[in-house]
């Protein structure tokens, strides 16, 4: 659950007016504070949220319904049909929606599946940490070298300052 609450909370700093990250983000937070299912705090980090009874129905994405979305999705449904694996792990994903975090870990096609069930990109946030990561990257070697080039400055410097100092006979 606190897996999930962070994946929410992540993604509502990308997207602060979506309602439905908003509703779920609390949902997570709700359920890690009064956890009335019965299972240990972080055994399944999204809850139930693939499973009947979580709200209302017709409004979860991440519920049987968006699964059922999902299915009907012409990339996904061409990768059920196509790739046994895939389709028995999304079989397993209707079980034990646990699975989830695992599998977009492993595979990119989850990822795809968890931006049709949820409409956040999660892919498009490591593009922009990627991006920030090497903007920072530029901006440390830029301050690097100009740190260094004013380190050679002042040493030319201090050796001008002290070969002007010396007696003329030893210049």
């Amino acid at each position: 659950m606190e897996q999930a609450l962070e994946v929410y909370e992540i993604a509502r700093k990308y997207d602060p007016t979506n309602k439905q990250l908003e509703e779920m983000a609390e949902k997570c937070a709700q359920d890690l504070l009064v956890n009335d299912k019965g299972y240990g705090k972080g055994a399944m980090p999204f809850g139930d949220l693939f499973m009947k009874g979580y709200g209302r129905e017709e409004q979860n994405p991440l519920g049987l319904g968006g699964l059922a979305k999902a299915e009907s999705d012409p990339k996904v449904a061409k990768w059920l049909k196509d790739d046994i694996m895939f389709r028995n792990q999304f079989d397993m994903l209707k079980q034990n929606p646990n699975m989830i975090l695992q599998l977009m870990g492993t595979d990119p096609r989850w990822m795809e599946v968890f931006k049709i069930l949820t409409g956040v990109d999660l892919g498009a946030f490591g593009e922009a940490k990627r991006a920030e990561q090497e903007e920072n990257a530029k901006r440390e070697a830029e301050l690097k070298e100009k740190m260094e080039q004013q380190e050679r400055e002042r040493e030319e410097q201090r050796k001008r300052q002290e070969f002007e100092s010396l007696p003329d006979d030893k210049k």
